[in-house]
């Protein structure tokens, strides 16, 4: 009976070691897949941790906000009023005078709780002047007056958190954009403004 051909020995070890070696980096791919998993379970969990972090960071944000806003109530910012010079009348002084004068407003020093200029001084420039007022009462007569002031280089406003003036500047940038693209689109009147009355008119009765 005829015979196959006889394979070499030497054939037979580097198939046996090509093997070995398909093997071994088999079980490295494997291996490999094990660690990619394991990393993309490790990158989700931190994604996570970062987004609670995240949120958590907004919280606190807004709390501090919140307090901000809460520790300003009452606080007014002038714009404006002269640097006190040698002689010149004092800053409360002056700023009572303007109230009681031009703004109608029944204000004394003792409905003010503290008042100070913020900022370094320099020459030429004239620093914002912080008004803490008693009272909410005062601090919303003094801003319904503004208006009276005329024409002034000296403007009063509210105190806001710098956080809280970015949002309104925003809101009133994306105001300005919809009225550049529909003119006829006009935003709703500020609540605390006052609409002129129709003439003929009834004033209803409580």
């Amino acid at each position: 009976m005829p015979m196959g051909p006889k394979i070499d020995d030497g054939a037979s070890t580097s198939l046996a070691g090509t093997d070995s070696k398909l093997d071994w980096i088999i079980a490295k791919l494997s291996k490999l897949d094990t660690l990619e998993e394991k990393l993309d379970k490790v990158s989700k969990d931190l994604r996570g941790d970062v987004s609670k972090l995240e949120n958590k960071l907004d919280s606190q944000g807004a709390r501090l906000v919140r307090l901000e806003r809460q520790v300003r109530k009452r606080n007014v910012i002038w714009m404006g009023v002269q640097e006190q010079k040698d002689g010149d009348i004092d800053d409360i002084t002056r700023l009572i005078t303007l109230m009681q004068g031009q703004m109608k407003i029944e204000i004394e020093a003792s409905d003010i709780e503290d008042m100070y200029r913020f900022g370094v001084k320099a020459d030429g420039k004239i620093r914002p002047i912080c008004m803490e007022l008693k009272s909410l009462a005062t601090k919303n007569a003094i801003l319904s007056a503004k208006g009276k002031m005329g024409p002034s280089n000296v403007v009063v406003k509210e105190d806001i958190p710098p956080e809280e003036r970015e949002r309104r500047k925003l809101r009133w940038e994306e105001r300005q954009k919809q009225m550049s693209k529909d003119p006829k689109k006009r935003p709703p009147p500020s609540p605390t403004v006052k609409q002129p009355e129709k003439k003929g008119a009834v004033t209803p009765k409580n």
